[in-house]
Order: structure tokens, then C-alpha cells, then sequence
């Protein structure tokens, strides 16, 4: 493990210790897994690849990796709290439990790297994004899936977009969530010096009552607490989190912003 220079400390808001947390993640899998395999598979993933998957969660991305890599290939999982990954019982599968602003990243080089909704969530993630680039092999590919809350600006609902737009500016100022970084993401890759870089974003729009409703309706009730102790109304959270089970409502979701790029082959 090789450590950055004064990065500051790493947070998540949104940690695997809450008593539902894996009922959170198993739907953010189920809601977000068709496209991060999309990405994953137009990055040209192959067998005999050593991967490493930033913020390992539940484990669905890594378990889909491992059988895309084959037998020959490796996958290196990291997340602050690895009690899912431990469940995962296969034999190209390294799990890592640290923090990686203060503990560091695992040593590369690797062919691919991935994370989703990861680095918008961790204050040195500026510092982040070229430590992972220095780690992929000449022609290795980075896939980063990042959350932009643009989106929310069209929905119809003000107290849904009030909401997210109040609020996500408070877990901005105490646990360090960027709302609007993904957005920048092409940009970085290419200062960076990575050749074919691709990115484009998507929003669903859901029902409420929908998985992805129920989705954000946890990922929203987990934080209250953080709400609750920086200002916000009780009544005001709770009659949001009431929104998502109203089937007659639809609601924009995060724009999730997907950039590729790949080191140069004699980079």
C-alpha cells in the first residue's frame, strides 16, 4: 500500500455498519448494475485482466468482474468496511479493508480500474483520480462512475427538488459529498494525458413505490440523523421520505456521469 502526502481524512455518511444497510445496497445493485456492466463491458474487459474495483460495497461489480476476468485474471476489491466482500467466496478475488486517503491505494499496476459513486463522497478526491491513474498498467482502462444532482433541477415535484438541492449541501459541508463534481470528470482524464476518453450521463426518472425510490428513500432516512443535527425540519424529512412511496409521482434520480479513458501504451 503506498500512501499520498497530506491528502486529509476520508468520510462516508453512508457507511456498511447502519442495521440496513445491505437491504440499501442489494437495491443500488439492482438499479445501477445494467449500466456499470454496460461501461464495464465497452472498456473491453477480458480474461487474464487484473482489476481493482474502488468502494467494493455489496460485492455485485467484483463478483461480475471475476467472472469476466476468468480463472487467469485477479480482481482487488478495497472499501472501508469490507463485511460484505468477506462473503464472497471465490478464488480470484482479493478483498483489502482501508481507508485509501490515509491508508493509500493497492499497489498496481492494473489493466482495469473502476469506481461508482466512490470519489464524489471523499474530500481528496481531486488527489485521488491521478494516484489511480499512476496505477493502471500502459493501456490500462479507468471507467469512473460519478453522481452529478443536475438533474434534480427538472423535477416537478419543489419539495423533491428543494430538498436535494438544501440538503445535499449539508452532507457537502459535514462528510465532505461533492454534488457537482462528477460533471468534471472527461476534463480531468484528459489533463491527465489518457487517450480515448469517452463520458456521458444519464438520469432515470422513477415512480414512487419503484426500487429506485425505496433506494433513495433509505439512502435519505440513513442521514437523517446528519440532517436533523445541521438544521432540517423533522416534519419537513419525513413528509420527503413520504414522496417516494406516492406511485403516482415520478422523480428525476442523480445523473450518473460515466468517463473512460486509457493510458497511454507507452505511458
Amino acid at each position: 500500500m503506498e500512501t499520498m502526502e497530506n491528502p486529509g481524512p476520508g468520510t462516508y455518511a453512508w457507511d456498511n455498519s447502519w442495521a440496513d444497510a445491505r437491504r440499501r445496497l442489494e437495491l443500488l445493485e439492482q438499479c445501477w448494475d445494467p449500466r456499470s456492466q454496460e461501461a464495464l463491458r465497452s472498456a473491453g474487459v477480458r480474461p487474464g485482466w487484473r482489476c481493482l474495483e474502488v468502494g467494493g460495497g455489496a460485492g455485485s461489480i467484483a463478483r461480475w468482474l471475476c467472472d469476466a476476468v476468468g480463472p487467469d485474471g485477479t480482481v482487488v476489491a478495497v472499501d472501508l468496511d469490507t463485511r460484505f466482500l468477506a462473503r464472497i467466496d471465490v478464488p480470484n478475488l482479493e478483498v483489502i479493508e482501508a481507508d485509501i486517503v490515509t491508508e493509500g491505494l493497492p499497489a498496481g499496476p492494473f489493466d482495469l480500474i473502476h469506481t461508482r459513486a466512490v470519489l464524489m463522497h471523499i474530500r481528496a478526491r481531486d488527489l485521488l483520480v491521478p494516484e489511480l491513474v499512476a496505477r493502471l498498467r500502459p493501456g490500462g482502462t479507468v471507467v469512473l462512475e460519478e453522481c452529478d444532482f443536475h438533474s434534480f433541477e427538472i423535477a416537478e415535484s419543489p419539495l423533491y427538488r428543494d430538498f436535494w438541492g438544501q440538503f445535499s449541501e449539508v452532507i457537502h459541508r459535514t462528510a465532505g459529498m461533492h454534488p457537482y463534481w462528477g460533471r468534471g470528470l472527461p476534463a480531468r482524464l484528459s489533463g491527465l494525458g489518457l487517450t480515448d476518453v469517452r463520458c456521458w450521463s444519464m438520469a432515470t426518472i422513477f415512480p414512487g413505490g419503484s426500487p429506485e425510490a425505496e433506494l433513495f428513500r433509505m439512502s435519505w432516512l440513513q442521514v437523517s440523523d446528519i440532517l436533523l443535527a445541521n438544521g432540517a425540519d423533522k416534519e419537513h424529512v419525513e413528509e420527503f421520505l413520504r414522496l417516494f412511496d406516492d406511485d403516482g409521482q415520478w422523480f428525476p434520480g442523480p445523473a450518473v456521469v460515466t468517463a473512460i479513458g486509457r493510458r497511454p501504451a507507452g505511458g
